[in-house]
């Protein structure tokens, strides 16, 4: 159906409420995801506990791809479940304490 030249630039009515009920929806569904997730610790207890790259992230404080940029190089160790990459409490210990080594020889 043709437009008339007074309805030109203006979206469909039922288009206006959608898209503010979807952003809505959207932005709450985040918020509520992030305020949920606890911060990751490498707790001694749990040595066999596996990581994913969003925690081992942030206990890095880095982005995930730079954790994956760490896997595909070899300096972070992981094991691969189908696509899915988890890393072993064991192995971010060893390459936070390679990396203090590294920076600060004389407090090894």
């Amino acid at each position: 159906m043709p437009r008339s030249t007074s309805q030109r630039g203006k979206p469909p009515a039922n288009r206006q409420l959608r898209v503010p009920i979807l952003l809505q929806l959207t932005a709450t569904h985040c918020d509520t995801r992030r305020d949920e997730m606890e911060a990751p610790t490498i707790d001694k207890a749990e040595p066999d506990r596996l990581y994913r790259t969003s925690e081992v992230a942030m206990l890095l404080g880095c982005s995930i791809s730079y954790v994956w940029r760490l896997i595909d190089r070899g300096d972070l160790r992981s094991i691969h479940v189908g696509r899915l990459a988890r890393i072993p409490a064991s192995n971010v210990r060893a390459y936070i304490a390679e990396r203090v080594q590294a920076e600060h020889p004389d407090r090894g």
